[in-house]
């Protein structure tokens, strides 16, 4: 008998996962469960005892529907938070209760490796440099390269979670949402991730969150513009950061750090729009892990 194949993906924001049948990524079921791990944790790795019974619901309800998917079929990869915990234990003996084995901890420039063989899955590579980008709950990943193979990957270690929870406390959060990711990226030094105009191709939760952000305003939503969000951004400012309509569920606590970071990213990389693709870290482990 041929069984399916299963990545979980144990986001910093959503736990993932993604069931595939073929040689191919030919998905039959992809679903999220929002868990939003990064806010319950603590600068010094602990994680509060709330987040861990959203992340226990979460995988007992993955648990329930991965039964039957044998465990030599399945890959179970965790990002940024599980990265920054000072006790894994706790979380990683839950991971293994529901899901029959504890979760693979993904440095992030594996994670960004995956992402970008994840968009590969679903946009061929050409001769030309491409890059992509995935900001996600507590890190943000880029890669770069093209048919000829990856150049280059990093991780950023802010994510839409974290920029906007380090910026609400201040007097004035969107100010502060600029400076910290401004500071990030210029300390990163982005200019060897930089191609031509239309090869910066972005994936994960605050693309799609840009996407129907653009559609709800009857606007192209793909590629997404940075002349739209920086409209966005003065619209939110100016009306206290009100969640503003077609913000997908789940996002409206994170919306600040996404708009920040993506403004940022396309002015570090000299974009002025941001294609919108499928294909992510899952997609990427279906690819290369089995």
């Amino acid at each position: 008998m041929t069984y399916p194949r299963v990545v979980v993906d144990l986001g910093s924001h959503t736990f993932h996962w993604v069931i595939a049948s073929g040689a191919s990524v030919e998905t039959f079921e992809r679903r999220g469960l929002r868990v939003a791990l990064a806010a319950g944790l603590a600068p010094n790795g602990e994680l509060a005892p709330d987040a861990l019974r959203r992340a226990e619901a979460a995988l007992a309800t993955m648990g329930e529907a991965l039964q039957g998917i044998p465990l030599a079929q399945r890959r179970v990869l965790a990002t940024a938070t599980f990265r920054r915990l000072r006790d894994p234990a706790p979380l990683q003996a839950l991971v293994a209760q529901h899901l029959g084995m504890p979760a693979e901890v993904l440095s992030g420039e594996a994670e960004a490796t995956l992402i970008w063989h994840g968009v590969a899955s679903w946009q061929p590579l050409g001769d030309a440099l491409r890059c992509t980008i995935d900001v996600g709950g507590a890190s943000t990943e880029l890669a770069i390269g093209s048919a000829a193979g990856l150049t280059r990957v990093v991780s950023l270690p802010l994510g839409c979670v974290t920029v906007s929870e380090a910026a609400g406390t201040a007097s004035d959060p969107w100010a502060q949402a600029e400076a910290l990711v401004a500071k990030a990226l210029a300390e990163a030094e982005l200019s060897a991730f930089r191609v031509g105009p239309g090869a910066c191709l972005a994936t994960g939760g605050s693309a799609i969150s840009a996407q129907a952000l653009a559609y709800a305003q009857g606007l192209a939503a793909d590629p997404v513009s940075l002349s739209f969000l920086d409209g966005l951004w003065r619209q939110l400012r100016s009306h206290g950061g009100a969640a503003p309509a077609g913000l997908p569920a789940g996002r409206s606590t994170v919306v600040l750090g996404e708009l920040a970071l993506l403004r940022g990213l396309l002015r570090a990389l000299g974009q002025p729009l941001l294609p919108l693709v499928p294909g992510a870290l899952a997609d990427g482990a279906l690819r290369t892990r089995f």
